[in-house]
């Protein structure tokens, strides 16, 4: 559950576009202290410019002005300098590709230290010129793993997997999981995920390695790698009986990432739940989790561990038993009593479990509002089941009425915004609240809700509101669910925008989220909104506001400097939500971006299914080369089946661009070119003339 943790660690505010600044540091505040850490870097001392040069890194690609200063300071004497402006280059990243010569004449030095943060560097700008090119080939054959494998690194990050260098390598980069040495395992390790498909065979023979560190990143690497590791499931089952504890639930783990042959790890994996380690049940138990529905019969197996006595165990028993999709009425009944439990994890993987389940617990939550003692965590689950819990809303709205608990009746108001549809009598009692001017700020948390619920009846109510109010959340509330409701009137949108760009400094991530996102539906007319958006992608502490914002960003056609480093620097963001924002702003700035390159065809290699079609369509956008559209191709097509018709009509836009064009390719497009959605039809349609005209 998204906001599940915060009922553990912060007291909410009410429901609806609050009005408080947020406690965070912000883009602004961060870059204020570049002009001054340039100045420093410039001095006489040289302590004071290691220290700037390593403050300038840190900043990553907003530090981009800086460029020619770091470059300037890498003919400095001193060895320390030279060292910390390679390092700051190398973390402005792609933006730095127009300096790559002063990091490639580090390739040569020496010193194996300067070699490797000049590889380091190179491999996170991701180009190198065809001399810098030759040289990193040459280091890739060093005798010293610690320059061979960065060596490689680098070189898969600046021409792709196809290089035959890289190809040739990766036996030498595999053995390198044993070496002695933590950094260059670990280095190694990132280097082979990297290179995704290409070296799952090579990863899956270290499984063998005499070395228990080696078989331990294997199995790591093989997980990451997902379905592609499939062919190596075998080799994986002989290390669920191996000697060494830990590469056994690293076995286990991977056998759940990978995702199978259920008919025959499911099996392996319930052995494990006999022995005596509390470690290798709970990896075992998750990992079951992670086949979801066909692990069903499975179930009875991890129920019995719902009682468990050690804390770990019972909470990976919850938190699988809601990927099973379980919806035994005495099970159902267990996790609920589970909320009431002490132990936040025990807590929260039982609300995600019932979550998971959905309907089938709607009713024991119901009988569990106003005797349970954690009524907005129950409430919030409710939520999160979303439509299927429609029949709880007008309970709901009795217990909001009755409850004068703030943190309540904001979970109310967010649940009953997300069931889609209410009855009339629940409508009503909300047009109730926004109407009456002693309901105080608890008419914001009303608008929230009509508005998600598209009640076009308050409209002229809004109007009035957003002009007359006296209320701050009020009006703010009421200028969001505006253009919520009117998304494509200029009107609206001229009288909402101020109001909405307040509210992007709300104290509350739900208004900061939800203004972010009426902005984006706004379009280029809120241009006025870009600094602070990329304020709020670059630093917001929720991944939500983060990802929205980046969106909004790309709605509104920001110019391409004003955004292009926040873009780039999101590429890395822990949240696949936020990266996968970040993809869609780069692909929408189009060519201007090709800086992206590397990271793009990295992401198509080694991510998510999802992830790789967004990463992939970028990539087209970006560079629009014969190698791209190759490269794009087998996901638009994966991009064409997807349930959001959104992905559907750019997956059918990007198929029309591909030369040649291939029979699977038009088949597709036909099939398409009758799908429920309009907007898909008429790209599918597009596609298919251009690939018949041959234009």
């Amino acid at each position: 559950m998204n906001r599940l943790l915060n009922l553990f660690t912060q007291s909410l505010c009410i429901a609806g576009l609050t009005c408080g600044v947020a406690e965070h540091t912000t883009f602004a505040q961060e870059n204020s202290s570049l002009p001054t850490l340039r100045q420093q870097l410039l001095s006489a001392d040289s302590e004071s410019q290691i220290e700037a040069a390593a403050e300038i890194g840190s900043l990553g690609p907003y530090a981009f002005p800086a460029i020619a200063d770091l470059v300037a300071q890498l003919k400095s004497e001193n060895p320390a300098v030279q060292y910390e402006c390679i390092s700051a280059i190398g973390e402005i990243g792609p933006l730095a590709h127009e300096v790559t010569g002063s990091i490639e004449a580090f390739l040569s030095n020496e010193s194996p230290t300067f070699q490797a943060a000049a590889l380091e560097a190179l491999q996170r700008i991701g180009v190198a010129s065809p001399a810098g090119q030759e040289t990193i080939r040459q280091l890739c054959g060093n005798p010293d793993a610690a320059l061979r494998v960065p060596a490689v690194r680098c070189l898969l990050s600046i021409t792709g997997d196809t290089d035959p260098v890289v190809a040739a390598a990766i036996p030498q980069v595999a053995a390198a999981l044993g070496d002695e040495r933590d950094a260059v395992r670990n280095e190694a390790a990132l280097c082979l995920i990297e290179m995704g498909p290409l070296a799952i065979p090579i990863v899956g023979g270290e499984l063998a390695s005499p070395d228990t560190e080696a078989r331990i990143k294997a199995c790591e690497i093989l997980g990451r790698a997902g379905k592609s590791s499939s062919s190596i499931v075998p080799e994986l089952f002989k290390r669920l009986k191996d000697d060494d504890e830990l590469v056994v639930r690293a076995a286990a783990s991977a056998l759940g990432e990978i995702q199978s042959s259920p008919e025959s790890v499911l099996p392996a994996l319930e052995q494990l739940l006999t022995g005596k380690s509390t470690a290798v049940k709970v990896a075992a138990i998750r990992a079951i989790g992670e086949f979801g529905a066909e692990a069903s019969s499975s179930a009875t197996k991890i129920q019995s561990f719902l009682n468990d006595t050690d804390i770990s165990v019972r909470s990976a028993a919850v938190h699988t038993i809601g990927r099973l999709g379980v919806s035994d009425p005495k099970v159902i009944s267990a996790l609920v009593s589970m909320l009431k439990e002490e132990d936040g994890s025990v807590v929260i993987n039982a609300a995600n479990a019932i979550s998971l389940i959905g309907e089938p617990a709607v009713g024991p939550l119901m009988k569990e509002l106003g005797a349970h003692g954690r009524e907005a965590l129950i409430v919030e689950i409710l939520g999160e089941i979303g439509p299927p819990a429609s029949e709880s809303a007008d309970e709901l709205v009795r217990l909001l009425s009755t409850t004068d608990d703030v943190e309540l009746q904001r979970e109310i108001f967010v649940a009953l915004s997300s069931m889609g549809h209410v009855s009339d009598e629940v409508l009503a009692s909300l047009r109730g609240i926004l109407q009456d001017t002693k309901a105080g700020d608890r008419r914001a948390g009303a608008v929230y809700v009509l508005a998600n619920l598209g009640d076009q009846q308050v409209v002229p109510i809004l109007k009035e509101l957003v002009s007359k109010d006296t209320s701050p959340r009020v009006v703010r509330a009421s200028a969001w669910a505006l253009v919520k409701l009117s998304p494509h009137d200029s009107a609206v949108a001229e009288l909402a925008l101020p109001h909405l760009q307040k509210a992007l400094s709300a104290e509350d991530a739900l208004a900061r989220r939800e203004a972010a996102s009426a902005i984006a539906s706004i379009g280029p007319n809120a241009k006025g909104a870009t600094q602070k958006l990329v304020e709020l992608a670059s630093s917001d502490p929720d991944s939500m506001v983060r990802a929205t914002s980046l969106r909004a960003i790309a709605e509104i056609r920001s110019e391409t400097q004003a955004v292009l480093p926040v873009a780039l620097a999101s590429l890395k963001d822990p949240d696949s939500s936020v990266r996968n924002a970040a993809r869609f702003v780069i692909g929408r700035i189009g060519p201007d971006a090709h800086a992206a390159t590397p990271a793009l065809r990295q992401a198509v290699r080694t991510d998510l299914e999802f992830d790789q079609i967004i990463a992939a369509w970028a990539l087209v956008r970006v560079s629009p080369d014969a190698e791209s559209m190759k490269v794009a191709a087998p996901f638009m097509l994966l991009g064409l089946k997807h349930q959001n018709p959104l992905v559907r009509e750019e997956a059918a836009t990007i198929l029309g661009l591909i030369r040649p064009s291939t029979p699977e390719i038009q088949t597709a497009l036909e099939a398409a070119s009758a799908d429920e959605s309009q907007k898909v039809r008429s790209a599918a349609d597009n596609s298919l003339k251009a690939i018949r005209s041959g234009k």
